[in-house]
């Protein structure tokens, strides 16, 4: 079945440079969620005025206990760095002279670590695979086996549509009755700071250990004013799983398949 989301890749080409960072870090961040690979193992920054070298996102090598067993279409296995590039997106020779020449970007290279390159402009095919072509040359001159990633807006929308909780938070996309982490959390009036007693902190920590399981449905009880909904919001508050969150005050809008679609 088709994806009942529509998604113009065109909204990525208006994002300004720093709102494009704070989209593609938490779409990175919420797939590596999904394949379960650690938070620890992304670091990422949104401080535009502090030199990076080319590198925007950089992901380490988890250790050998917490390796996903798939590593899915979009994160390439092992240690890989990621660039994002908003507005209009240079030629490929441009590129080569500028941002493929930057000291992080050639010292991941030269490790032979993957390099994914992000941009929020609509290129075509030819001018991608461009870009897939002065990559791998650089990787060869290295003498390291080509590990490239161009991404383009539609490629990311894509993407995005895996993660309608990044899709609604940052590009504004209609999902009737949902409400993406930081809505959520500002519409429950949960911005007092959070003291649990033992009961919470065990349902927080049943909760997620629930999750990690892969549960694909967990019911919570209690009492009136026991303090659920705010118990579920912790559980989800952390790093990865709270761009992947939707939250759903009303149950008069539930729609059965929305929910066969996220599945």
């Amino acid at each position: 079945m088709a994806s009942p989301f529509y998604i113009n890749a065109l909204v990525l080409g208006t994002l300004p440079g720093h709102p494009f960072t704070r989209f593609c870090n938490d779409l990175v961040r919420a797939e590596a969620s999904r394949i379960r690979l650690p938070q620890r193992s992304v670091h990422d920054t949104v401080r535009e005025t502090v030199p990076d070298g080319g590198v925007d996102l950089l992901i380490g090598e988890p250790d050998a206990v917490h390796r996903p067993t798939s590593w899915g279409e979009w994160i390439p296995e092992g240690v890989s760095a990621w660039q994002y590039k908003s507005g209009s997106c240079p030629s490929a020779n441009e590129l080569a002279e500028s941002e493929f020449k930057k000291w992080k970007v050639r010292e991941i290279i030269s490790r032979g670590h993957a390099y994914c390159f992000l941009t929020a402009d609509s290129i075509n095919a030819v001018k991608a695979s461009e870009i897939t072509d002065v990559l791998e040359s650089i990787y060869r001159s290295f003498g390291q086996e080509p590990k490239g990633r161009v991404y383009g807006a539609t490629k990311i929308v894509e993407w995005a549509k895996q993660h309608l909780g990044v899709a609604a938070q940052h590009l504004s996309v209609p999902v009737t009755g949902w409400l993406p982490f930081d809505q959520w959390k500002q519409v429950h009036e949960a911005r007092n700071e959070f003291f649990p007693d033992k009961a919470r902190t065990d349902l927080i920590a049943s909760i997620r250990e629930s999750m990690q399981r892969s549960r694909s449905m967990i019911r919570v009880v209690g009492r009136p004013g026991f303090g659920k909904t705010r118990a579920v919001m912790e559980s989800v508050r952390e790093e990865g799983l709270r761009q992947r969150v939707l939250y759903l005050p009303d149950a008069a809008n539930f729609d059965a398949n929305f929910i066969w679609h996220l599945r």
